[in-house]
């Protein structure tokens, strides 16, 4: 199954790619991230755990992401949060022609249990479409208004 969510940003390519790939902007433009741990990263790629705050408790995640500067950034999860089997993503970072950036913003998933997945589907996905699109917001918020290098 996926997801896809994205929103227009009014700023210089090179901020906008910056902000979603410095983990330290994470801990900052969203206020459920807790803690991120770096393990690897060497420019393009980045080995990670990320702490978040959700309704039921806390989530650690891993997960690698592969990046092309400017342009996107891939993920998969080696431990994916709680119902999920398989996790992946990408943002993808483009000029509108008018002065912003236009970042994408998709979530390929499975979910543990496939018996429960027909009744479970829908509900999963407005949550992670929920997340997607509150977390760019955040960032647009964060990169338009608060955003210190």
């Amino acid at each position: 199954m996926n997801v896809t969510k994205e929103v227009l940003i009014e700023s210089s390519l090179s901020k906008i790619y910056q902000a979603f790939y410095n983990f330290k902007h994470w801990i900052r433009a969203l206020s459920d991230v807790l803690d991120v741990k770096i393990f690897y990263d060497d420019g393009y790629h980045q080995e990670f755990s990320m702490t978040v705050s959700r309704p039921g408790g806390e989530e650690t995640v891993k997960g690698i992401r592969f990046c092309e500067p400017d342009k996107t950034i891939e993920l998969f999860q080696t431990q994916p949060p709680p119902l999920f089997k398989k996790m992946m993503g990408t943002w993808r970072f483009s000029n509108d022609n008018k002065g912003g950036v236009i970042v994408s913003a998709s979530r390929e998933f499975e979910i543990l249990d496939d018996d429960k997945q027909d009744s479970h589907l829908n509900d999963i996905k407005k949550m992670l479409s929920s997340y997607l699109d509150k977390n760019l917001n955040l960032f647009k918020r964060y990169i338009e208004n608060d955003f210190n290098n």
